[in-house]
């Protein structure tokens, strides 16, 4: 496949084409884990589907848990990487069949000894995915729209009767080990869909309503695409909220233009290094690293530009960490290989916590300079007002004060609030 080829994979970019905006955002694609995690399963056969356009629904199941975009809007690829929503193999159906016969799991909802050892043979630790759809149920709404012609320059209102027609086609799913014949889950999903008929007259829109079976039909593919988001992993479009000041504007048009997720890693957590009492690029730093797998790394980053300000899109970033980390760990433990996307930089160390903390007075325009002694000495360094510190101990009206990235110095306290 064309495209960036990411060394290790979490995520993939799915970058926006809309002019620059301050601030802009960025749809990260997570390789998100399914709701179900069948941990120490490899592989999955679908058969045996009964009901309603069975055999359509099983070919949609198949095609998605086939589909590397999975998840994606259409159109819209993911980057190259050795992570795939179709890490797990399909059997296929002739193999199934072969063992099973045509009838075995739609007659009777289970599968012989027999069979289960001949199935062990050719899936392995595997998942078969079989179930029932009931007939497709609808109902209609009715509603009246006014509507405004012209005719020989004269305004006429007319008013047509509009039936809104919605259907649900459900499927009660079962999720077998393929070599003992337990059910492992048993969800009941469902897609619906809808669509509105406007006439003359009530017969006139019921007669030219489209046909439920019909509309059914349709929804086969997303019913399908479920099915396989149940067991098996899909991409999960995550909104990244970014802004493009001059700080960070050569990282964000690395990650937008380009969509170099690793060099813009690489780039924003150097100039945190670099420059870490900047907000930005210790905010920008969090965000690329939560993005690649880091979140240690991210989290540290993520504190130090949240002791600076504490903005209300870096608690968002921080209320997503958890999500980011708990689909990273889960997908590792269904055995797909997750790495981090490698970065090369320094590190330093973390502030502790439950010391007492005290906030720079002013603004992030105006600094502070931080001395080795109360009231006098060198120059330790300068922070900005509205910096978060921590107060190792205070003296005849001066605080001793000790940075995120574990600079100490002195202060006034009537510089601090």
């Amino acid at each position: 496949m064309n495209g960036l080829r990411l060394p290790v994979a979490l995520l993939a970019l799915a970058l926006s084409h809309a002019a620059h905006a301050l601030p802009t955002k960025v749809d990260i694609a997570v390789l998100a884990a399914p709701p179900t995690p069948l941990i120490g399963y490899k592989s999955f056969g679908v058969t045996g589907f009964s009901g309603f356009e069975s055999t359509a629904l099983e070919d949609a199941v198949v095609q998605a848990l086939t589909d590397k975009n999975r998840g994606l809007p259409s159109g819209m690829t993911a980057s190259s990487s050795d992570v795939w929503p179709n890490h797990f193999p399909v059997v296929e159906r002739t193999r199934l069949a072969a063992v099973l016969g045509e009838q075995e799991l739609g007659s009777s909802g289970t599968i012989s000894e027999e069979s289960r050892s001949r199935l062990g043979e050719v899936m392995g630790a595997g998942v078969l995915i079989t179930g029932n759809i009931p007939a497709p149920t609808y109902s209609d709404e009715w509603s009246t729209k006014k509507e405004t012609h012209t005719q020989n320059g004269v305004s006429v209102e007319v008013i047509k009767q509009c039936v809104t027609r919605k259907v649900t086609l459900s499927a009660n799913v079962r999720f077998l080990d393929a070599t003992t014949g337990q059910i492992l889950v048993a969800p009941t999903l469902d897609s619906q869909g809808g669509k509105v008929t406007c006439a003359a007259t009530k017969n006139d829109a019921a007669a030219a309503a489209p046909n439920p079976d019909q509309m059914a039909r349709g929804l086969i593919p997303q019913l399908g695409e479920k099915v396989a988001n149940e067991c098996a992993p899909r991409w999960l479009l995550v909104e990244l909220k970014l802004d493009r000041n001059r700080d960070t504007a050569d990282g964000v048009d690395m990650l937008k233009k380009q969509g170099d997720l690793s060099g813009a890693t690489a780039h924003f957590v150097a100039a945190a290094e670099t420059d870490p009492y900047n907000e930005w690029k210790q905010y920008h730093a969090a965000a690329m690293l939560a993005s690649s797998g880091h979140f240690d790394d991210a989290e540290r980053h993520l504190n130090a530009a949240r002791a600076i300000d504490d903005k209300l899109m870096y608690r968002e970033l921080s209320d997503q960490l958890p999500m980011f980390r708990e689909h990273f760990d889960t997908l590792t433990r269904l055995g797909l290989p997750m790495k981090p996307i490698p970065y090369a930089t320094g590190r330093t160390a973390s502030t502790g916590a439950g010391a007492e903390s005290v906030v720079v007075k002013g603004s992030g325009k105006t600094t502070i300079s931080l001395t080795s002694e109360p009231g006098s000495g060198s120059v330790v360094t300068a922070v900005p007002g509205g910096m978060t510190l921590t107060v190792l101990e205070r003296q005849n009206g001066f605080a001793k004060v000790r940075t995120f990235d574990q600079k100490e110095g002195w202060v006034a306290e009537s510089d601090l609030k």
